[in-house]
């Protein structure tokens, strides 16, 4: 299995995946929209700074993805966004590979000075075995974890050795 940049095409399948991965967690109703809309906008040309889909496949089959994306309006921030894994294959390591794939890209595009990583986890357990912190806990209609992880720690903030 390899990590590959999501293509427009694989649209219909990612939607799919994130319903079976979805079924039987409790998330706002509106959910799947939002997600629906992160995922076209990320092959609209005309927001260049959307979010970017990678993708796990095994026999030619998407089993988990997730993006990466600026935070808008910093230097060296970023935002993990919907992870997710087909139920069958969870607990198999893909979201640990796939975390770390987007926090590799994410230190290669902050290229110089330090960065940050954040993200929102209902399932905060597997970041923090990647060194990411818990700011503060959202709930109980949503009940998520904010996260964030320090990249490039050698550089300060300025951007010298």
């Amino acid at each position: 299995m390899k990590i590959e940049k999501m293509v427009k095409s694989d649209q219909g399948e990612a939607v799919t995946v994130f319903r079976q991965a979805y079924q039987n967690i409790e998330v706002p109703e509106d959910e799947e929209a939002w997600f629906v809309n992160d995922l076209e906008e990320s092959f609209s040309k005309e927001k260049p700074d959307s979010l970017e889909f990678h993708k796990i496949s095994k026999d030619n089959e998407m089993v988990s993805f997730g993006a990466i994306g600026p935070l808008p309006f910093t230097r060296g921030a970023w935002m993990l966004r919907w992870g997710t894994t087909l139920p069958e294959m969870q607990g198999q390591g893909l979201m640990t590979e796939l975390t770390k794939f987007r926090l590799q890209y994410a230190s290669e595009h902050t290229e110089g000075f330090a960065g940050n990583v954040q993200l929102m986890s209902r399932r905060p357990n597997l970041y923090k075995k990647l060194g990411f912190r818990e700011i503060y806990r959202r709930g109980p209609e949503n009940a998520a974890t904010h996260m964030i992880k320090i990249i490039n720690e050698d550089m300060d903030v300025l951007g010298k050795e």
